[in-house]
Formats: structure tokens, C-alpha cells, sequence
């Protein structure tokens, strides 16, 4: 007779913590007929059009004309949320590769896979508030680097302010969402009791993971900064709070990139 504590655990007893809004809104794209980055790809279009759209018709740029600043900046609004989407798919990738190594850690595979591609509604809350104040301040100490001018209408200025909150909200969501990421995975690293010298593939699983996640953190300063640079001919200035987010993105990208990498070597060390 199998026993029942070989069996798998149920969705719900793996759950570390009810859906966050953020989980339940990938979830419902995951349910759309197409694959998610049709979805993502058809919100981009739509936010580019809206964008250059208002400010055809309230006149503060020639209709017909392109515009590669705005353009920029109404791309990227739902760019952290498809992020977010694609790492939570290569981190489902990353555990199954690792699970040889997990040991008695396998027992709580199921758990692990749900910590690993959700935010608890208490991350989201907190870090959605972060990503807004911020965006109110970036807002008001460079107006005209989102598109708020004098010649623009009140419906462009306000759109302009939703399209940034929804971008930088999303952002704060998904810099939350890969810290706890990588510290689940250095756990993960450190209580796994299976590590085998001669199993270097499972040693690396995570890596495609903490990479991908590290470049896609600073990708959107680097496209930003490369289209300013067509369009002026140099690299543009920015605000305190602008240039303070950039660093911070910076920074947690190493980290990313770095600490998980290092918590592998460790445990090599040990089992050498």
C-alpha cells in the first residue's frame, strides 16, 4: 500500500500565501487564447498608439509625426509585468532542472515552486505604494521627460501620468518579486542535500534564471539612454530621484546576479 506522505501535496497546501493582484492579472493572461507575449506585445502597440494619438489631436505634436522620446517611454509600460511573467516561467525551468539536488528538500517541491513565481499581497501593497510615490516625484521634478509641456491638454497629461504609474508600479512589483527570488534560491542552495561534484548541470540550473533577471533590470536604462542619445546626440540628464532609481537598478542587478552564484560556490566548497 503507497504511503500518503509520498504523495504530492495539494495546490493548496503549497500556496505559501493567497494570490497578490499582480499573480492573479498573469494568470488571467495566461488563460487568453495566444501565447502571453501576444498579449504583452498588443498592450505595447496600444499605449504607443494612445500616447502619440493624444498629443496628435490636442496638437502638441504634428499629427503624423514620430516621436522616438515618447515612444520610448509608452513602450516600456508594460515591460516589468511581461518580465516578470517570463522569469516566473524559467524559474519553474530552473527548480525542475535543480530537483536531483534538492534531497529532502523534495517534499516541499511543490511549495517552493509556488514561493518561487508568486508575491504575497503584502509585497505587492507595499511595493505598488513605492513604485507610485516614486513615479509623483520623478513626475514633478521632470515633467517633460514624460510629456507633461505647456502645449500638452489635461487628458495627455493625464494619461501620461497613469501610462508612468503603471510603469514604475510594475517596475517596484518586479524588483520585489526577483529579491525574493534570489533569496529563496540561496535557501534553497543552502539546504539542499543532494549536491553531486559530478552533477555540474544542476549546479548552474538557477543561473539562466538570476542572468536573465539581472539583465532585464537594467535593459530599460540602457534603451532609454540609447534612444536619447539618437534623438540629442548625447546622453540625456535626469533628476535626483531619476538618477537614484537608476543607481538602485544597478545595484540590485549585481546582486542578482551575484549572490546566488556565490551561495553555489560555498556549497561546493563544502561538499569538496
Amino acid at each position: 500500500m503507497t504511503s500518503t506522505s509520498n504523495l504530492p501535496k495539494p495546490e493548496k497546501v503549497a500556496q505559501p500565501y493567497p494570490l497578490s493582484f499582480v499573480d492573479r492579472l498573469m494568470a488571467w493572461v495566461e488563460r487568453l487564447p495566444g501565447p502571453a507575449w501576444g498579449f504583452y506585445l498588443l498592450a505595447t502597440v496600444i499605449f504607443v498608439a494612445l500616447g502619440h494619438g493624444l498629443r496628435w489631436l490636442d496638437g502638441s505634436l504634428q499629427a503624423g509625426t514620430f516621436d522616438p522620446l515618447r515612444f520610448a517611454n509608452d513602450s516600456l509600460t508594460v515591460y516589468a509585468l511581461a518580465l516578470m511573467h517570463y522569469l516566473n516561467r524559467t524559474a519553474r525551468v530552473s527548480l525542475a532542472a535543480f530537483r536531483t539536488a534538492l534531497g529532502k528538500l523534495e517534499a516541499e517541491y511543490l511549495r517552493l515552486e509556488a514561493e518561487l513565481t508568486t508575491t504575497s499581497p503584502r509585497s505587492f501593497l507595499i511595493s505598488a505604494a513605492i513604485g507610485f510615490v516614486l513615479t509623483i516625484l520623478s513626475f514633478v521634478s521632470d515633467p517633460v521627460a514624460w510629456g507633461i509641456t505647456a502645449d500638452s491638454s489635461l487628458l495627455t497629461n493625464v494619461a501620461s501620468v497613469v501610462q508612468g504609474s503603471i510603469e514604475n508600479v510594475f517596475f517596484f512589483v518586479l524588483i520585489v518579486h526577483t529579491v525574493q527570488q534570489v533569496r529563496l534560491i540561496v535557501r534553497i542552495h543552502r539546504a539542499a542535500t543532494n549536491i553531486s561534484l559530478y552533477e555540474s548541470d544542476s549546479h548552474h540550473a538557477f543561473s539562466r534564471l538570476t542572468v536573465r533577471a539581472a539583465i532585464g533590470l537594467v535593459f530599460p536604462i540602457y534603451y532609454y539612454s540609447f534612444i536619447v542619445y539618437l534623438q540629442i546626440g548625447r546622453l540625456g540628464t535626469m533628476s535626483a530621484v531619476d538618477n537614484s532609481v537608476v543607481v538602485f537598478c544597478f545595484l540590485i542587478s549585481a546582486v542578482v546576479f551575484v549572490l546566488p552564484r556565490n551561495a553555489m560556490r560555498r556549497r561546493r566548497g563544502e561538499e569538496k
